[in-house]
């Protein structure tokens, strides 16, 4: 909780800086930072051209002394949403007291919560709580990120037809995660485990996706009375209602006389939900590269601001989280791999118990030479550390 004040007073001094026009002042900002690279003589252009290019990629893990219940995690949301309400004037007394009275109860809640796990939380519950931020909170970040970065750019006086290109202008932000692969040290994390890993990160990025599609064509109501789709946008809606057959059918006749989200729903009905079949995107990309047809039609149809506020945001999060949510790292201890190595040394008859011992140019000359052996009877060192592998060339 002591974090949340912390979190609130630096939004609350961000805030005062912004309204003062002073916001390059604060130290690690993004008005500070394209200040400083102005000061050192990189033009605009430079900085417009580098920013896509940059690749951000926070990662997640889990500890013991950060994990959280669920339900913790949920009171501490409702409380830092109602801090931040606090703050609005437009209050009246009464309704001043009333938001008080809310913060007491989940105050009261949280004390009379166990807020600590009382026994070690299993993996399972380690990636749910990954999945929480991964789908919950980072999503609703990365607008903001991107609003903050062209905010920053404008008040630097800098044109902003450099940043509108037609393409991403902001660096590519992509999450990885360990939880469900990191076995270094962690009995309980099997292949069978990764694979669940694996299953949950690609059903919550499914999710998340049909969700902000499902928020977007709420959003592109437009009528082709009041304004025409563009010939590739109707040729698009007329071949994948045709491959879609019934599902087709069901997706166009649910909006009549809306192209924009007739499409929408089609691209919705293309999800791969249920394994891959013949009419599901094969990739991201695809859903990216349908999204891109479908803001090129609203810009040639003079919805240029649509395209920009409503579809944007979608694009960004296809271009962050794909069709998998967060890469996953699959990490073992190095004994346990050198262990698993001596074990295939032994049962192809060679002289390798000792391998763990081996200098790097013995280990590289030998591996070289002698891994090409198959049709061996491997230790269980060896099957733990390769079934995790065959299982990630399985699933490609």
């Amino acid at each position: 909780m002591l974090n949340m004040v912390e979190e609130n007073a630096y939004a609350q001094s961000h805030r005062a800086l912004q309204t003062a026009g002073r916001l390059k002042e604060q130290a690690g900002s993004l008005g500070n930072t394209l200040a400083l690279l102005d000061a050192a003589g990189f033009r605009p252009e430079e900085m417009a051209a580098a920013l896509p290019a940059i690749r951000v990629e926070p990662v997640l893990t889990a500890h013991p002394t950060e994990a959280k219940r669920a339900s913790i995690l949920a009171h501490h949301r409702e409380l830092y949403l109602l801090l931040v309400k606090r703050e609005n004037r437009m209050w009246t007394p009464a309704e001043q007291r009333e938001i008080r009275e809310q913060i007491a109860a989940v105050l009261e809640r949280l004390w009379r919560t166990g807020e600590i796990y009382l026994r070690k939380p299993e993996v399972k519950s380690e990636v749910q709580d990954v999945l929480h931020y991964l789908s919950r909170v980072f999503p609703s970040i990365l607008p903001l990120l991107s609003r903050r970065l062209a905010d920053a750019w404008d008040d630097a006086g800098y044109d902003m037809r450099l940043l509108k290109t037609g393409r991403p202008f902001t660096p590519q932000i992509t999450f990885g995660n360990w939880v469900g692969g990191d076995r270094d040290g962690h009995p309980f994390v099997t292949a069978d485990v990764t694979a669940q890993t694996l299953a949950m990160l690609r059903r919550g990025a499914l999710d998340l996706l049909r969700g902000e599609l499902t928020g977007l064509g709420a959003r592109l109501s437009l009528s082709n009375a009041r304004q025409s789709a563009t010939a590739a946008l109707t040729d698009a809606i007329d071949s994948y209602a045709a491959n879609l057959g019934k599902a087709g059918d069901t997706a166009v006749h649910r909006n009549p006389g809306e192209p924009w989200r007739q499409f929408i729903n089609l691209m919705i009905a293309r999800l791969p939900e249920n394994g891959m079949t013949s009419t599901a995107y094969r990739s991201a990309g695809e859903l990216a590269a349908d999204l891109d047809l479908l803001s090129r039609s609203l810009s040639e149809c003079g919805a240029s601001r649509l395209a920009e506020t409503d579809l944007t945001p979608v694009s960004d999060m296809v271009r962050s989280f794909g069709f998998h949510l967060a890469a996953l790292d699959i990490r073992q201890n190095s004994r346990f791999h050198d262990l698993a190595i001596a074990q295939l040394m032994v049962a192809a008859g060679l002289d390798g118990g000792d391998f763990p011992t081996w200098s790097e140019a013995r280990r590289l000359e030998f591996i070289t030479e002698e891994l090409r052996l198959h049709d061996r009877s491997p230790g269980p060192e060896c099957r733990s550390a390769m079934r995790p592998l065959r299982f990630w060339i399985a699933t490609g």
